[in-house]
């Protein structure tokens, strides 16, 4: 039982791994850094919102939820609104982490913002 118990845990452990393996070249060719974009922004602030670089709303979503995993990987989304201020507009995502601290993340989705992919 114990063997099986440490074969179940590699494989969910090998799976994990190649899902983030798999998930960074798609965010990394946003977001030119894992913590911080480009330009230096960490998206605590509206200031240093992380900026997506996605073309279409559907990828900036995607984006933005690669972008918590190695942010916060045992956070849960509180909520998700818009802000749009001085032009640009926000995502702003509150999640919560397991011992009820919230982390509020910014991320800048003007260049996608309302442009749908027609897939």
């Amino acid at each position: 039982m114990r063997r099986i118990k440490f074969i179940l845990l590699g494989m969910a452990l090998g799976m994990t791994a190649c899902l983030l393996m798999a998930a960074s070249p798609f965010v990394y060719g946003y977001l030119s850094l894992p913590v911080q974009d480009g330009r230096g922004h960490d998206g605590h602030t509206l200031e240093t919102a992380v900026v997506i670089e996605a073309e279409y709303e559907e990828e900036a979503i995607s984006v933005e939820y690669l972008w918590i995993i190695p942010h916060c990987p045992t956070c849960t989304l509180v909520s998700q609104s818009l802000s749009q201020v001085g032009g640009r507009s926000y995502d702003v995502m509150v999640w919560e982490r397991p011992n009820g601290e919230t982390y509020t993340v910014y991320f800048d989705i003007t260049r996608s913002f309302g442009n749908y992919a027609d897939w």
